[in-house]
């Protein structure tokens, strides 16, 4: 017996009838005992909130959330559930729901949905475990307030410029979140160092919100209209310039005898780099020497150049001019020291003026010697053309032998012009008169 069973299992058709049922028993496992029902656990599986839009568009704004992941355990079929994991599911918050409550700030409950990966319907499994079965989210009024933002830098110009008013490429900010955060943003602030400079400066720099204490505030929470600003440091050059008057000719006022004083005599002035540079000396004008006779002051206006500007920020100067040993004479010339020039051809003229008081100014013994006679003045007609009645000219006078003596004031002559010959008075020893 035992012999016959031998042979049969020894036999071929015996391993084609065992590999069949194996087969059979095989499929059977994979296709049901595989397949039951299993549990699986997914843990910080990420919560995502939507329909924040909807309440910023109701000045609302979360600003607390309970949770920010859940931990999950799934049943349904093996080949099912063992597909899940952190990666491809999400747990879904709409924060919109809150609008269907109220539209007041406070805190409430809501609801999450499980966003399955693509394949996997919602039928095919089930929570049968969840760490929390909603996510409490709080809710504050959404504020907006205007900042002002203030440029800050440490640093200086190199020497000999000066660094102008920082410019902003914004001064202002807007700042939105909750009204608890927003009411304590007190200034916004740019920050930067920069130092020896003498061009220009120029720089990208982030914006930091303070709070009243001064102390930089975190933004995370909070909507920011600008995240950095352009500052832009204007940079010109500064130095001080000398001022100084110029003097008419003058035969007895020069160097030696000639003093002025000038208050302030310099200036400090702030410009480009390429005007100021060849700028050492401003010009106040020009005074003339023949307008007084020992000494004299006058407040001069200060006009600076085009382009630059007066820091020290006077807009005169007073001027003393004093000349040393000088001494006065005053002298009436008779009308036969007086002749005129610069005639018309055709017409008739004669000298009016009778005297002429003079004042000249000298050393002591010019003064003391100089006469009448030495004395000339010569009206100047050149004004007049073919007019013809009376009129006062301008005349020039010198003084014939003295060199050193100088005419003060101006002087004028009148003068009587006509198409006709002046008749000739019993007292005229001399002709006045000329004619072509």
């Amino acid at each position: 017996m035992r012999e016959r069973i031998s042979s049969i299992l020894n036999t071929r058709l015996f391993y084609v009838i065992f590999s069949v049922i194996a087969s059979i028993v095989l499929w059977a496992y994979v296709g049901y005992g595989a397949n039951n029902d299993e549990e699986v656990r997914v843990n910080n599986v990420p919560i995502q909130f939507t329909g924040a839009e909807e309440l910023t568009q109701n000045d609302l704004v979360v600003t607390r959330r309970s949770l920010s992941s859940l931990n999950l355990r799934f049943s349904g079929k093996r080949n099912t559930v063992m597909k899940l994991n952190r990666t491809n599911i999400t747990a879904v918050v709409d924060l919109s729901d809150i609008l269907s409550y109220s539209t007041s700030t406070g805190a409430y409950q809501l609801n999450y949905q499980i966003q399955y990966p693509s394949g996997i319907s919602e039928d095919a499994v089930s929570v049968s475990y969840a760490s929390a079965d909603y996510v409490t989210v709080t809710v504050e009024k959404l504020t907006t307030k205007e900042i002002r933002i203030e440029a800050i830098y440490d640093g200086g110009p190199a020497d000999g410029f000066s660094a102008e008013p920082v410019v902003l490429s914004s001064d202002t900010m807007t700042v939105s979140g909750p009204d608890s955060l927003v009411s304590q943003v007190e200034k916004a602030q740019a920050r930067f160092t920069a130092y020896d400079f003498s061009s220009t400066v120029i720089q990208e720099v982030g914006v930091t919100l303070l709070d009243a204490e001064g102390t930089a505030m975190d933004t995370e929470e909070l909507n920011c209209s600008l995240e950095s600003v352009t500052v832009t440091i204007p940079v010109v050059m500064v130095k001080e310039v000398r001022l100084d008057v110029n003097f008419t000719a003058s035969n007895f006022a020069n160097s030696n005898n000639l003093v002025y004083r000038l208050e302030p005599d310099t200036i400090t002035l702030s410009g480009d780099a390429d005007i100021l540079r060849d700028i050492n000396v401003i010009n106040l004008g020009t005074v003339d020497l023949g307008s007084f006779g020992q000494s004299t002051s006058d407040t001069l206006a200060i006009r600076i150049p085009n382009g630059v500007r007066n820091l020290t920020g006077v807009s005169t100067a007073a001027l003393t001019v004093e000349i040393k040993d000088a001494y006065i004479a005053r002298l009436s010339v008779s009308s036969s020291n007086i002749t005129y020039r610069n005639e018309t051809q055709g017409l008739y003229y004669r000298i009016v003026s009778r005297s002429l008081d003079v004042t000249l100014r000298g050393s002591a013994a010019s003064v003391s010697a100089v006469e009448e006679n030495n004395v000339r003045i010569v009206a100047d007609l050149s004004e007049l053309g073919n007019t013809t009645g009376i009129f006062s000219v301008g005349a020039r006078v010198s003084v014939d032998g003295y060199a050193d003596m100088d005419p003060i004031g101006n002087y004028q002559v009148t003068i009587e012009v006509s198409n006709e010959p002046f008749a000739v008075e019993e007292e005229d020893t001399e002709e006045q008169e000329q004619q072509p």
